[in-house]
Formats: structure tokens, sequence, C-alpha cells
């Protein structure tokens, strides 16, 4: 502690009483408002205690870092809601991109199949449900007419058979009881795999 002569030289009592009430109204922990203002932390606190009485210092300090605590956890909430509300589709609605459109034709006939309402639909699914209102509303006014299916890579696109006797087995999307789940491997020959990494 300094000697009581020093806390009575009026010039500096001022000084350390500016700067005693800026650090209560900033919101800082002791230790960093010093090394924002490049003040001695043991000079400072004798100040404070000289200044405030050692027991208000104590429960304002407590106080600070109270409200400190809550603001980083309420950064913390703010930041993870902003990256989940970051991960939703649907920010794109220009019509330029055919794979824009393409995506948002395949949502709009699953949605109408789904037997769900647009909301529930967009919510199951992380999409907007502002961009769908959008995108279905050009689809009832004919300006999405897109066949999304024709817009699927080579090996995403359904097997066609015109054979007749083609096993039911072969075509079926979902195995019948007790057959094998494992799905028929396909094959391509050099050509088509040449056509497929060209596209």
């Amino acid at each position: 502690m300094m000697n009581l002569k020093h806390f009575e030289n009026k010039a500096h009592r001022t000084y350390w009483s500016v700067h005693i009430e800026a650090w209560r109204r900033s919101g800082l922990s002791r230790s960093r408002y010093c090394r924002d203002h490049g003040l001695s932390r043991r000079t400072f606190s004798s100040w404070m205690i000289y200044l405030m009485g050692r027991d208000e210092a104590r429960k304002h300090e407590e106080y600070q870092a109270e409200l400190r605590r809550e603001q980083t956890l309420k950064n913390l909430e703010k930041g993870r809601t902003r990256r989940q509300k970051g991960l939703r589709f649907g920010a794109r609605t220009d019509m330029q991109s055919r794979a824009v459109q393409a995506f948002w034709a395949m949502h709009l006939e699953a949605l109408s199949w789904s037997g769900m309402s647009l909301r529930q639909y967009a919510i199951a699914l992380n999409l907007s449900r502002h961009a769908m209102q959008k995108w279905r509303k050009r689809l009832e006014d004919g300006e999405l007419e897109i066949d999304w299916r024709a817009q699927l890579h080579p090996s995403a696109r359904p097997r066609v058979s015109t054979n007749a006797s083609t096993n039911a087995s072969e075509t079926d999307l979902t195995p019948k009881k007790g057959a094998s789940r494992r799905a028929a491997r396909r094959f391509f020959s050099d050509e088509q795999k040449l056509a497929i990494a060209l596209e």
C-alpha cells in the first residue's frame, strides 16, 4: 500500500478519480482497463480501494464479471442462431441458373406428393419458406417450365429398359420382402465414361 500522503495529493487524486469512474462505466475488467490505458494495475488497485472502499470495490468487480459472463453467453447463442439460419437453402430466387430452377422444380414436385403444407415441408427440409412460395407462384404462373430429371447427371438417372421381359424386381424402387437390398451394379463403357466426364 502506498503512503497515505500520496493519496492527499490533489492532482493525483483527481487523475485517479477520473480513471476509477471511467473503469466503473466501461464494463471492463480491472486488468483489461489498465492494459488498454497503460496504467499500473497495482497503483490502480490502491486508488480503487482508497476511493471506493474495499467492500464496494469487490462488489463492483463481482457485478461486472457477472455482466460480462451473461454477455458472452448471449453472444454465443446469437452466433449459434446465426449459423443455424445460415444453413437454410434458397437464398437465390433468380431465374438465371438452370440448376437453381431444377432444384426448386424438384422440391415443388416433392411437396405436391408429400401431403405436407408448404410451411411443414420447408421446416422439415430446412428450406426457405419465402423462396418456396416465390418459386411455387412462378410455377403456377407458368414462368417455371423445366424438366428437373433431365438436368440430373447420367449416373444419377434411373435405368430405363425397353425390354418387355425385364424382371420386375430390377425396376422396383422398393425391394420385395426377402429380396436382396443390394443395388444392381451399373457398368459403363469407355465411351460412356468419357461422355460423362466431358459433361
